[in-house]
């Protein structure tokens, strides 16, 4: 193993450019090696988020719900889901909105999700949750996307 962790850092994010079964495993190893260090760590989610596919994906919804994992890794792995844009990912989001430690990068994933997130979001315009509402209006208005201009109106009427 190389002992400069920028070059490791580089060769994953290679890795997750690169994409495949080969680098999706490696990628794994990598997320859940608790001797490498947490930049790195966080590098391997990014890469499997820009893979994308259905293990990828796996892995980090797995690394993000694991308590025991670091809060960074978590949160690292929270935001490379964002990047596979699918609704299952945006409606995983949209419920996290409201959680103290992860709801700020939900907010900035479902935002990077663009209209896949429209749906998920105007959905959660019947929260009774204020807090959770006004932050789900300022995302839809932020994206602006048409589909949301009448729930936005009913929401608020």
């Amino acid at each position: 193993m190389n002992t400069n962790a920028d070059i490791r850092k580089s060769v994953v994010l290679a890795l997750g450019g690169i994409g495949g079964t080969e680098a999706t495993e490696a990628l794994t190893g990598v997320l859940n090696d608790n001797e490498e260090t947490l930049e790195v760590r966080i590098a391997a989610a990014s890469a499997l988020g820009n893979i994308g596919s259905p293990e990828a994906v796996s892995t980090l919804r797995t690394a993000f719900d694991d308590q025991n994992m670091d809060k960074g890794i978590r949160n690292g792995a929270l935001l490379a889901l964002g990047k596979t844009k699918n609704q299952e990912t945006a409606g995983f989001f949209v419920e996290k909105l409201g959680d103290k430690d992860f709801g700020v990068s939900a907010r900035e994933a479902l935002i990077g999700m663009g209209e896949t997130a429209v749906d998920p979001l105007i959905e959660n315009l019947a929260t009774e949750d204020q807090k959770v509402k006004d932050e789900t209006a300022q995302i839809l208005i932020e994206i602006g996307d048409q589909r949301a201009v009448k729930p936005l109106i009913l929401a608020y009427q």
